[in-house]
């Protein structure tokens, strides 16, 4: 394997590493903000929870068409279409309109949207990985007997 190519996958390998540690500090940092969402749009904790449940609800029902896209695709193309996607409802996030009639709706509707494009991350860094790192060298197993 030439070492531009061998440079390249570990490059990509690791660009999927951060992506990975922003959607997961992007989906924790929702629980920070909370106490502000529930004052700023005048929600209970029950209707706080819709718009948690509506993050969850994208995210696991686009699990698998995103690994569809990718293999279709592929992860490169795919993983840029979701962090572009996800970049951009998670400003509409701290632009929904807290009021205005339907605001709530508003918010559990980008939340639900950022779900899915945050559905893309782990589906599509395991293909590119699959594609990119031969599999003798996914697997570091002591081969002592």
């Amino acid at each position: 394997m030439n070492m531009i190519r061998r440079n390249v996958r570990w490059v990509l390998v690791g660009l999927v590493l951060v992506i990975s540690a922003v959607s997961y500090l992007d989906r924790v940092n929702i629980s920070i903000a909370g106490p502000s969402i529930e004052r700023e749009f005048h929600l209970d904790h029950i209707r706080l929870g819709w718009v948690f449940s509506a993050w969850v609800l994208g995210y696991a029902l686009f699990q698998a068409p995103s690994g569809r896209l990718a293999d279709r695709f592929g992860p490169r193309k795919i993983l840029l279409l979701g962090t572009t996607w996800w970049a951009v409802f998670t400003a509409l996030t701290a632009l929904a309109p807290a009021n205005v009639a339907g605001s709530l709706s508003i918010l559990v509707v980008v939340r639900f949207l950022l779900g899915v494009g945050e559905s893309i991350v782990y589906p599509a860094g395991n293909r590119l990985v699959a594609a990119w790192i031969p599999s003798q060298e996914r697997e570091r197993q002591s081969r002592r007997h």
